[in-house]
């Protein structure tokens, strides 16, 4: 296994280790500062030790680890020991004592795609381990109402026509074939409702459905520009991503701005288990996009 050491700022702690932890589950050797920076020069002959072992490091950059002194030293330590530098733009702009190595821009709060870890690898000549939560990870849809959402919608629409031919027979037995808490209770409850006026419950509601692999139930939850193509495309990334089924409730809390973030337990076909945290975009109460996905 490849080591790899990160440098942050203490401000971007939350994103560093979720960083941290799927790198890890690719079957890298991460070194982080896990506990909180502790000054002195025996912290920093341990990270002086960290980058020496170290086969390459990934700099998070963001204006706050560009004034960081911690920061700086770490990438004067990889330098000077001709390490692999891999900077990652989180927020703000390059830093200019990196501005010639190509740089991933995470700026959307996502990780990095998947030619990013492919790049280390290649660059460490070593593997990576796929993703089992990339497809997941990849559902962007941020639509909104109005001009651009009805011709992206008329362009989903019409490549839904096409995915509902070729995925029916997979969603349907996708949906017989989950055996959930939501699925237990809500058993024969295949047709359209009428969604309430809280836009949390509307969202938990549609995540469940789609989570169940009822895409009738599902798209009762959808604004009325994309009715019949965003459930389908939501159920197909769960299946291509191999969900199994839910394995706790739906809990969704609106985040201001239109959107409501929701987590739930899910149990993948493989058998690992994670937290599945997914931001809906609403519009009067309705789901009109899925705009961050992550998985824990």
């Amino acid at each position: 296994m490849k080591n790899i050491f990160i440098s942050y700022s203490r401000t971007d702690t939350d994103y560093a280790m979720r960083f941290a932890d799927d790198l890890e589950r690719r079957g890298f050797n991460v070194w982080i500062d896990r506990e909180g920076i502790h000054h002195g020069s025996d912290w920093f002959r341990k990270i002086e030790q960290a980058i020496a072992h170290a086969d390459a490091v990934i700099v998070i950059m963001t204006p706050e680890s560009e004034q960081s002194e911690w920061c700086e030293r770490e990438i004067m330590l990889a330098q000077r020991d001709q390490k692999l530098i891999f900077p990652v733009l989180l927020r703000g702009r390059e830093f200019g004592i990196l501005i010639n190595i190509q740089r991933a821009d995470v700026r959307n709060g996502q990780l990095p795609p998947e030619s990013f870890y492919q790049h280390v690898a290649q660059s460490l000549n070593t593997s990576v381990r796929s993703d089992p939560f990339a497809g997941l990870r990849r559902m962007h849809f941020s639509l909104k109402p109005g001009r651009s959402c009805l011709v992206l919608g008329l362009g989903l629409i019409a490549g839904a026509i096409c995915v509902i031919v070729g995925l029916s027979a997979l969603i349907s037995n996708y949906s017989s074939s989950l055996n959930n808490d939501f699925s237990n209770n809500n058993s024969g409850n295949n047709v359209p409702v009428v969604p309430v006026s809280n836009p949390a419950q509307n969202a938990a509601d549609f995540a469940a459905a789609a989570f169940n692999g009822n895409i009738v139930l599902a798209d009762s939850y959808v604004c009325p520009e994309l009715k019949g193509s965003l459930a389908t495309a939501v159920i197909a990334d769960y299946i291509n991503a191999g969900v199994n089924r839910l394995t706790t409730q739906t809990l969704c809390n609106t985040a201001g701005n239109n959107l409501v973030t929701c987590q739930m337990g899910v149990l993948f076909n493989n058998g690992i288990t994670a937290t599945v945290t997914q931001t809906f975009q609403m519009s009067k109460g309705m789901v009109c996009g899925v705009v961050a996905t992550q998985v824990s």
